[in-house]
C-alpha cells in the first residue's frame, strides 16, 4: 500500500525544473557544467594545462553560493593542482568576481 502512494506521489511531481529531472537523466551539461550562478571558466580551462601545483581562488566579495561554485570549477578544471587557503603558498591566485576568473598571480 505504502509502495503504491510513493507511486500516486512520485507520478504528481512536476519533472520540468525538479531536481528529480536531473537525478532521472535530463539533459547533460554540455562542454561546460552546469553552475548554480552565471560563471564563464575560459580562464580556468586556458590553465588546464599548465603545470599547476597550488591555486587559490579569491572570491571573497561574492555570495556564499558564488564563492562555492568558483571553488568547485577549480578544482574541476584545476584538478592537478592543489587549492590552497593561503594565496602566499599558492603559485597561482585567481580573482572570481561577477561571473568572471581572473588570473592575478602565476608562478612558472
Amino acid at each position: 500500500m505504502k509502495t503504491a502512494a510513493a507511486v500516486l506521489v512520485l507520478a504528481a511531481v512536476p519533472w520540468t525544473d525538479s531536481p528529480l529531472r536531473r537525478l532521472a537523466g535530463g539533459e547533460g551539461d554540455g562542454r561546460d557544467p552546469a553552475f548554480d550562478v552565471a560563471l564563464n571558466p575560459a580562464p580556468l580551462r586556458d590553465l588546464c594545462d599548465a603545470k599547476i601545483r597550488t591555486y587559490y581562488v579569491d572570491a571573497h566579495t561574492e555570495t556564499p553560493l558564488a564563492q562555492g561554485n568558483a571553488k568547485a570549477a577549480g578544482q574541476l578544471y584545476l584538478a592537478c593542482g592543489v587549492p590552497v587557503q593561503d594565496p602566499r603558498r599558492a603559485d597561482t591566485t585567481l580573482r572570481f568576481h561577477a561571473g568572471h576568473f581572473q588570473v592575478l598571480h602565476r608562478i612558472d
